[in-house]
């Protein structure tokens, strides 16, 4: 079928018959432009399949099963196909709430909004990341990890939960029912050969014990960064035997105290419940060297600053002589003491996805190489991954 002009002669009537098909040829475009866009739409909109343990003879998984335990993940997709449009108005009703600083959930416990990179609309799954976000993941994190293993490196990525992933249910209300999978199940789900360590589940799990996260504060507290940590371990023991055996932190005991991150904003702390754990043998001294600072010894809980790297620490003792390259954020301030009594030599830089600056953003392989680490650790906070490194 042709729509082309027809030649000298022809009469209207053939012209006529031709002109016919218009409808029809406009439909079938107008089809294609549907499907096209309603697929690219649903692969940015629509949350990936819940996420179940591996089977380990048919795993494609690049890490063994102890870097991904099994985690529940809702199967509600509020904001996608037919249920969007009131889950938006849902939204739409409570926006003045999400669009201040801060928002109060239940029990007392408080969020950052969506002034911090849309961190609401995160929790919710109302932001996802687009294809274009999540192939710059991708490709990141596939081409560090292939160059630092050329360089016989151990890369890992690690997603520091956000405190809404761990404890869902203090978010407010109205929000249960429009929830739905967000950017880290979305990563998860495309990311099976992607050196990605998960640690919502132990996370979750010693929650039920103490709280891994406060009321009033945005990052795991220091129990909750000792968890963290600990899965960490387990899964570069069971991937790399060349690290040696990193052993789990055990408290003697936890003591609870006041770290509140929301007091300008009008929240004070009812009872203290930012989780401290408290050993019978004190954590070993560890040599720490700032930039353009002499080198001082520090005890062994003592937390290193992501605003003061690049660092370098020395514990000789530490459980491993291993060397290892830890970049990341906030969340990796607090969880430095427990990297610094794991390994004989680490160096702290931070990632700097979330500057405005991208060309502060380090070269992973050659600091790896020039710090001379065998094993490099990528920290990355859960609502950064609106982030995706340049």
């Amino acid at each position: 079928m042709s729509l082309r002009e027809l030649p000298p002669g022809q009469s209207n009537l053939s012209r006529w018959r031709h002109v016919r098909y218009v409808p029809l040829v406009i439909l079938v475009i107008l089809s294609l432009i549907a499907g096209v866009g309603g697929f690219i739409v649903g692969r940015v909109n629509a949350g990936p399949a819940p996420i179940a343990s591996p089977d380990p003879d048919v795993s494609d998984y690049l890490l063994p099963d102890e870097c991904h335990p099994a985690t529940e993940v809702t199967d509600a997709r509020p904001w996608s196909g037919g249920e969007a449009a009131a889950s938006a108005a849902v939204w739409n009703a409570h926006e003045a709430e999400v669009g201040a600083p801060v928002i109060e959930g239940q029990d007392g416990w408080v969020f950052w909004s969506d002034i911090q990179s849309e961190n609401m609309s995160q929790a919710v799954g109302r932001r996802l990341l687009s294809n274009t976000e999540l192939g710059r993941w991708t490709k990141y994190l596939t081409e560090t990890q292939e160059a630092l293993a050329a360089e016989g490196i151990e890369f890992y990525l690690v997603v520091a939960p956000a405190k809404w992933e761990i404890y869902t249910d203090e978010l407010p209300t109205w929000m249960q029912d429009v929830r739905g999978p967000g950017p880290l199940d979305q990563l998860l789900g495309v990311g099976a050969d992607l050196p990605i360590i998960d640690v919502r589940q132990p996370l979750r799990e010693a929650s039920a014990e103490y709280q891994t996260y406060s009321r009033l504060n945005s990052h795991w507290s220091d129990y909750g960064s000792m968890v963290g940590w600990n899965a960490i371990a387990a899964c570069l023991n069971a991937n790399d035997s060349s690290v040696g055996t990193l052993s789990a932190f055990e408290p003697s005991s936890v003591e609870n105290t006041v770290f509140n991150e929301f007091e300008s904003y009008g929240f004070a702390s009812e009872s203290p419940d930012w989780t401290v754990p408290r050993f019978d043998t004190p954590l070993l001294e560890v040599e720490r060297t700032l930039v353009d600072e002499e080198p001082e010894v520090v005890p062994g809980d003592s937390m290193l600053d992501s605003s003061k790297t690049p660092a370098t620490t020395s514990t000789p003792g530490a459980q491993s002589d291993s060397s290892v390259l830890m970049i990341g954020d906030s969340f990796t301030t607090l969880m430095s003491v427990w990297v610094q009594q794991s390994f004989e030599n680490a160096t702290f830089v931070r990632h700097n996805f979330d500057a405005a600056d991208t060309s502060t953003q380090p070269d992973v392989v050659a600091l790896a190489k020039e710090s001379g680490s065998n094993i490099v650790i990528l920290e990355v906070t859960q609502r950064f991954l609106t982030h995706p490194p340049a």
